[in-house]
């Protein structure tokens, strides 16, 4: 597990390197935050501060992958975990300060050659484009879609496994999918039509291109999230070979969706790029002061959400409460997130008992935390087998499987199974009932022979 949490953080440092840099090309005569004219992006001085930028980030890039490869010698999960996330959010962090360093390099070199206009700010307007902006936005019918898949995962759910933790977090998954959905179309669909030049054919296709690839974008993003809820819900209940390649099918539609996404997005700025190549364009006098901290923050905007100036995102407006209130509700979204995914660790490695085995004559009960607790009817158990808790043949159907435990749904030699298991701890004791296994142990040999002698009596 260390050496793919290790692969998956250089591969998310490296993207996001990436999409920094391709994002701060020149794009409709802007870069780094900064508009200049045809002529003054050939200027020593502004290619200058570029390539320095660029530079920077190749270096804070490779510190990064460096330090990473800390994450290898972790023992625990929890701090493998903690890790992943420090990294993470330590290098975006760092390569925020660079770019905000270099906007404010960049727009000195203005003010220096004298380029910077003090002119009050002017909007130009097209009423016709504005009737036509969203002649090639997708249908709505597509939002219709991912919504009923939501729809689909939670009756599903409902119906297989009744009211309990799995149904609860599949509709709240659910649900947020489709408010978020619903949300940033309509915000897609009501941001207002830019003017770039005198040209309006060519403003049409601007605006046309970038509607259709943020509501592409949209489109692939929450049906690859829609999809969640179904395949947890039928995950449990079908066949551990079609449960296999159901779980093998979502990562790879994700990646295929996430790059058809981003192909979409780099041509949408090419064509632009090549639209606009060479034309005269209008100057939004003080425009990149509202960006000068590469976030939009303009208190006299209504607007919550609009796009950024390299047209490959949609960001919040800081100078608005409603966009304040949002990027925190953001925030605390993500942290939570990081909550959920260390907390429950750091029980795991820290906690005296974290998987417990309680053995009564009428039933057994397994507990692990955050998890659905398991009850077993005496009854219902037609063996109980001292065993080895390094399980062949083992894949994940659905839960937890690190270096050090495993637990939730797994598939053991082709049966469904539930596992419970801390790998620190060599032996296990396997419970067979009629509809499934059952394979488990606490964190110490001692209670774990306790529990087996248990239910041998």
């Amino acid at each position: 597990m260390n050496l793919i949490t290790f692969f998956v953080t250089i591969a998310i440092i490296v993207i996001c390197s990436a999409i920094n840099i391709y994002t701060n090309k020149p794009y409709k005569n802007i870069v780094l935050q900064n508009t200049f004219t045809t002529e003054q992006l050939k200027d020593k001085e502004v290619k200058y501060v570029l390539n320095n930028f660029r530079k920077e980030i190749y270096l804070v890039t490779l510190l990064f992958m460096v330090l990473s490869l800390g994450l290898l010698f972790s023992v625990y999960d929890s701090i493998t975990f903690m890790l992943l996330f420090a990294f993470i959010f330590g290098f975006l962090g760092v390569e925020y300060y660079i770019s905000v360093k270099y906007i404010g390099k960049m727009a000195e070199v203005k003010e220096a050659r004298g380029w910077r206009t003090h002119e009050k700010e002017k909007v130009m307007i097209d009423t016709n484009i504005s009737v036509n902006k969203n002649r090639k936005l997708l249908s709505k019918n597509w939002v219709f879609l991912s919504v009923g898949l939501s729809f689909v995962g939670i009756l599903l759910s409902f119906l297989m496994n009744g009211w309990g933790a799995q149904t609860g977090s599949i509709l709240f998954i659910g649900l947020l999918d489709d408010v978020l959905f619903v949300w940033l179309y309509l915000l897609v669909k009501r941001m207002p039509a830019k003017v770039y030049t005198s040209d309006r054919y060519l403003n049409q296709e601007v605006i046309a291109a970038t509607r259709k690839s943020w509501s592409s974008f949209l489109l692939w993003l929450f049906l690859s999230l829609g999809m969640l809820p179904i395949i947890i819900a039928v995950s449990e209940k079908l066949p551990p070979l079609i449960s296999r390649m159901l779980i093998i099918f979502y990562p790879i539609f994700i990646i295929f969706a996430a790059g058809i996404s981003v192909y979409q997005l780099i041509h949408m700025r090419k064509k632009i790029n090549t639209l606009l190549r060479g034309k005269e364009l209008y100057s939004y006098a003080n425009e990149d002061d509202y960006w000068r901290y590469d976030v939009y923050i303009n208190p006299n905007d209504p607007r919550v959400m609009i796009p950024t100036r390299q047209g490959m995102n949609i960001t919040v407006n800081f100078g608005n409460k409603k966009g304040q209130i949002t990027m925190l509700v953001t925030m605390l979204l993500v942290l939570g997130l990081s909550f959920v995914v260390i907390v429950p660790m750091f029980f795991y490695d820290f906690a005296n008992n974290p998987f417990q085995i309680s053995v009564s004559k009428e039933e057994v009960i397994l507990k692990a935390p955050f998890a659905r607790e398991q009850t077993i009817e005496r009854k219902e158990i037609q063996s109980v087998t001292w065993t080895s808790s390094k399980l062949k043949q083992a894949e994940k159907i659905n839960g937890l499987n690190s270096e050090n435990y495993n637990q939730g749904l797994f598939s053991v030699e082709g049966k469904t199974s539930y596992v419970m298991l801390s790998l620190r701890n060599k032996n296990a004791v396997r419970i067979q009932t009629k509809e499934k296994m059952y394979y488990v142990n606490t964190k110490e040999e001692e209670s774990t022979k306790k529990a087996y002698e248990a239910l041998k009596k």
